[in-house]
C-alpha cells in the first residue's frame, strides 16, 4: 500500500506533529466524538489483551501493538482510524500510529490522552470494569450554578433564599471558578463575584469511590464537585451517596 499523503486535511481540534515522513493527527476527546458521529471512524486500542478486556471505549477494535502488523486487515480501509492507549505518559499509540502509516492506513489520529481522559469526563466505557462505580457514577447533575457578574439577588431568587449549600459559579463555557456560600445568598445588592471562595476542591469522575471516601475525611467535607479534565462541572458528589454505594460494592 502506498503511504499516506502527508498534505491530508486536519479537522477542528487535531495538531500536526512530524517525524521524517510520518505525519501524526492528534486529536482531543471533542474531536474523537465528532469523528465518531461524523465519520464513523474506528477506534483502535493498542493496549495488551487484558487491558482491554478490563475497560476500553465503546466499540474499540483490540490491535495490541505487538501483532499489529498481522492484524491491520482487521481494519475498514475506507474509514479513518482513531489510535490511543491508557494516557498520555504511555507510548505506545503514538507508536502504534507510525506503523499503521508505514503499513498504508490513509487517514489516522491519535487520541493522545486515550482511555484516562475518557474516563475522566465521565463518558461510558465497556469491559469488566466498566459497572465499578466512581465519582461520576455518584454525581449529582442538578447542581445550582451562577454566574460571576450575576447579582446575588438574582442568584437568591432562582436558588431560594434558604439554600443551605453553597452555589457552584462557572464560566460560559461551564468550567469551575469557585463557590458562592449559601450565607451569602442575603447579600442581595452585591455581584457574585465579590464574594466568590475560589479553589473549591474537585476530582474527575473516574475517581475510584473508596478514594473519594477517604479525600472527603480528610477534607472533612460533605460534598466534592466533579469536573471533566477542562474543568467543566459534571455534578456533586455527595459524602452520604459515597458511603452507600461504597459499602454495597
Amino acid at each position: 500500500m502506498a503511504l499516506q499523503d502527508p498534505s491530508i486535511r486536519v479537522g477542528k481540534g487535531a495538531t500536526v506533529a512530524s517525524l521524517g515522513r510520518v505525519t501524526v493527527k492528534r486529536v482531543d476527546r471533542a474531536e474523537v466524538l465528532r469523528l465518531l458521529d461524523d465519520e464513523h471512524a474506528q477506534l483502535v486500542d493498542v493496549r495488551s489483551t487484558e487491558q482491554y478486556g478490563r475497560s476500553h471505549l465503546p466499540g474499540a477494535t483490540n490491535l495490541p501493538l505487538a501483532h499489529l502488523g498481522d492484524d491491520v486487515d482487521r481494519l475498514d480501509p475506507s474509514r479513518a482510524v482513531i489510535v490511543y492507549d491508557s494516557d498520555a505518559r504511555s507510548d505506545l499509540s503514538a507508536r502504534a500510529g507510525a506503523l499503521l502509516e508505514e503499513l498504508g492506513v490513509r487517514t489516522l489520529y491519535h487520541y493522545v490522552t486515550g482511555l484516562a481522559d475518557w474516563r475522566a469526563a465521565g463518558l461510558p466505557t465497556e469491559g469488566r470494569d466498566g459497572n465499578v462505580a466512581r465519582a461520576g457514577t455518584v454525581a449529582r447533575r442538578d447542581v445550582p450554578t451562577a454566574r460571576s457578574m450575576e447579582p446575588v439577588g438574582d442568584v437568591a431568587a432562582r436558588v431560594g433564599p434558604y439554600r443551605a449549600e453553597a452555589v457552584v459559579v462557572v464560566d460560559a463555557d461551564g468550567v469551575v471558578l469557585g463557590l458562592l456560600p449559601a450565607g451569602a445568598l442575603d447579600s442581595r445588592g452585591a455581584v457574585v463575584a465579590d464574594l466568590l471562595e475560589e479553589a473549591p476542591p474537585t476530582v474527575r469522575a473516574d475517581e475510584p469511590l473508596h478514594e473519594l471516601a477517604a479525600l472527603m475525611l480528610k477534607l472533612d467535607v460533605m460534598s466534592v464537585l466533579v469536573t471533566d479534565p477542562d474543568g467543566r462541572l459534571l455534578g456533586l458528589a455527595r459524602r452520604d451517596d459515597v458511603e452507600r454505594l461504597e459499602h454495597h460494592e
